[in-house]
Protein backbone atom coordinates (compact mmCIF):
# COMPACT_ATOMS: atom_id res chain seq x y z
CA UNK A 1 0.00 0.00 0.00
CA UNK A 2 0.89 3.67 -0.53
CA UNK A 3 1.77 4.97 2.91
CA UNK A 4 0.92 8.46 2.06
CA UNK A 5 -2.53 7.60 0.74
CA UNK A 6 -4.79 8.66 3.61
CA UNK A 7 -8.29 9.84 4.48
CA UNK A 8 -7.94 13.69 3.60
CA UNK A 9 -4.54 13.40 1.85
CA UNK A 10 -4.30 15.86 -1.18
CA UNK A 11 -2.07 14.35 -4.72
CA UNK A 12 -1.21 16.29 -7.44
CA UNK A 13 -1.62 14.12 -10.55
CA UNK A 14 0.72 15.77 -13.56
CA UNK A 15 -0.92 13.34 -16.52
CA UNK A 16 -4.52 12.74 -15.22
CA UNK A 17 -6.04 10.19 -17.72
CA UNK A 18 -9.01 12.03 -18.10
CA UNK A 19 -11.66 11.58 -20.61
CA UNK A 20 -10.25 13.32 -24.27
CA UNK A 21 -6.72 12.80 -22.65
CA UNK A 22 -4.71 13.69 -19.87
CA UNK A 23 -4.13 16.98 -17.71
CA UNK A 24 -3.10 18.12 -14.49
CA UNK A 25 -5.08 17.51 -11.35
CA UNK A 26 -5.65 17.61 -7.38
CA UNK A 27 -6.88 14.63 -6.08
CA UNK A 28 -8.67 14.37 -2.50
CA UNK A 29 -8.82 11.17 -0.74
CA UNK A 30 -12.34 10.41 0.64
CA UNK A 31 -11.84 6.76 1.86
CA UNK A 32 -9.36 3.79 2.21
CA UNK A 33 -10.07 0.09 3.11
CA UNK A 34 -6.43 -0.61 4.88
CA UNK A 35 -7.42 -4.34 4.41
CA UNK A 36 -6.74 -4.32 0.55
CA UNK A 37 -5.35 -0.36 -0.54
CA UNK A 38 -8.79 0.81 -2.51
CA UNK A 39 -8.97 4.15 -2.12
CA UNK A 40 -11.89 6.59 -2.70
CA UNK A 41 -11.03 9.64 -4.50
CA UNK A 42 -12.37 12.84 -6.18
CA UNK A 43 -11.17 15.18 -8.81
CA UNK A 44 -11.07 18.37 -7.94
CA UNK A 45 -11.25 21.83 -10.49
CA UNK A 46 -10.38 25.78 -9.82
CA UNK A 47 -12.94 26.77 -12.85
CA UNK A 48 -15.95 27.96 -10.88
CA UNK A 49 -19.34 27.28 -12.22
CA UNK A 50 -21.18 29.19 -14.46
CA UNK A 51 -23.53 29.74 -11.69
CA UNK A 52 -22.11 31.12 -8.16
CA UNK A 53 -22.30 29.10 -5.15
CA UNK A 54 -21.19 29.97 -1.47
CA UNK A 55 -18.46 27.53 0.02
CA UNK A 56 -19.38 24.18 1.47
CA UNK A 57 -21.82 21.42 0.33
CA UNK A 58 -24.28 21.04 -2.38
CA UNK A 59 -24.86 17.75 -2.51
CA UNK A 60 -27.53 18.04 -5.42
CA UNK A 61 -25.12 19.45 -7.58
CA UNK A 62 -22.21 16.92 -6.96
CA UNK A 63 -20.04 19.89 -5.82
CA UNK A 64 -18.23 21.18 -2.59
CA UNK A 65 -16.35 24.29 -2.43
CA UNK A 66 -13.31 24.55 -0.49
CA UNK A 67 -12.32 28.22 -0.29
CA UNK A 68 -8.59 29.23 -0.36
CA UNK A 69 -7.18 28.44 3.49
CA UNK A 70 -4.02 27.45 4.55
CA UNK A 71 -5.21 24.47 6.75
CA UNK A 72 -6.83 23.12 3.71
CA UNK A 73 -3.36 23.39 1.06
CA UNK A 74 -5.67 24.75 -1.63
CA UNK A 75 -4.14 28.05 -2.79
CA UNK A 76 -6.90 29.65 -4.85
CA UNK A 77 -10.92 28.52 -4.04
CA UNK A 78 -11.09 24.40 -5.12
CA UNK A 79 -14.59 22.75 -6.16
CA UNK A 80 -14.19 19.15 -5.15
CA UNK A 81 -16.07 17.08 -8.07
CA UNK A 82 -18.19 14.62 -6.04
CA UNK A 83 -19.82 13.73 -9.50
CA UNK A 84 -16.26 12.54 -10.42
CA UNK A 85 -15.58 9.89 -7.44
CA UNK A 86 -13.31 7.24 -8.49
CA UNK A 87 -11.30 4.04 -6.96
CA UNK A 88 -7.54 3.65 -6.61
CA UNK A 89 -6.50 0.36 -6.49
CA UNK A 90 -3.28 -0.76 -5.65
CA UNK A 91 -2.28 -1.39 -9.27
CA UNK A 92 -3.53 1.90 -10.47
CA UNK A 93 -1.40 3.88 -7.49
CA UNK A 94 1.99 1.56 -8.18
CA UNK A 95 0.98 3.04 -12.40
CA UNK A 96 0.06 6.65 -10.87
CA UNK A 97 3.48 7.21 -8.46
CA UNK A 98 5.93 8.45 -10.59
CA UNK A 99 3.31 11.32 -11.87
CA UNK A 100 1.70 11.87 -8.35
CA UNK A 101 3.15 13.75 -5.06
CA UNK A 102 1.21 14.25 -2.05
CA UNK A 103 0.93 18.25 -1.31
CA UNK A 104 -0.76 17.96 1.74
CA UNK A 105 -4.30 17.07 3.47
CA UNK A 106 -7.22 18.45 4.43
CA UNK A 107 -8.16 19.55 7.61
CA UNK A 108 -9.99 16.72 9.51
CA UNK A 109 -13.43 18.68 9.64
CA UNK A 110 -13.04 19.48 5.75
CA UNK A 111 -12.38 16.21 4.63
CA UNK A 112 -15.17 14.75 7.27
CA UNK A 113 -17.58 17.41 5.64
CA UNK A 114 -16.68 16.61 2.15
CA UNK A 115 -17.36 13.17 2.98
CA UNK A 116 -20.95 13.74 4.48
CA UNK A 117 -21.72 16.03 1.26
CA UNK A 118 -20.74 13.05 -1.00
CA UNK A 119 -22.92 10.79 1.17
CA UNK A 120 -26.07 13.46 0.00
CA UNK A 121 -25.39 13.49 -3.62
CA UNK A 122 -28.15 11.52 -5.70
CA UNK A 123 -25.89 9.04 -8.26
CA UNK A 124 -23.27 7.92 -6.04
CA UNK A 125 -22.96 4.45 -6.50
CA UNK A 126 -23.42 1.86 -3.31
CA UNK A 127 -19.49 0.66 -3.91
CA UNK A 128 -18.16 4.19 -3.15
CA UNK A 129 -20.90 5.01 -0.38
CA UNK A 130 -19.71 1.57 1.38
CA UNK A 131 -15.62 3.37 1.05
CA UNK A 132 -16.32 6.89 1.91
CA UNK A 133 -15.08 7.94 5.68
CA UNK A 134 -13.64 4.97 5.65
CA UNK A 135 -9.60 4.79 7.60
CA UNK A 136 -11.04 7.89 8.62
CA UNK A 137 -9.75 8.98 12.32
CA UNK A 138 -13.36 10.07 14.29
CA UNK A 139 -13.99 13.83 14.00
CA UNK A 140 -13.06 15.55 17.63
CA UNK A 141 -15.48 17.06 19.24
CA UNK A 142 -15.91 20.73 19.82
CA UNK A 143 -15.57 21.46 23.52
CA UNK A 144 -18.22 24.50 25.21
Amino acid sequence: MWPDLKFGSIFHHAACPLEGGVAPKLIVVLGIRPEDGIALVALTTSQPPPDKITPGCHGRRGLFLCQKQKRDCFEVDTYIQLYRLGILTPKICHEWREHTKLIGALSLETTHAIKNCAAQTEDISPRHKALLGQGAPKPEKKKP
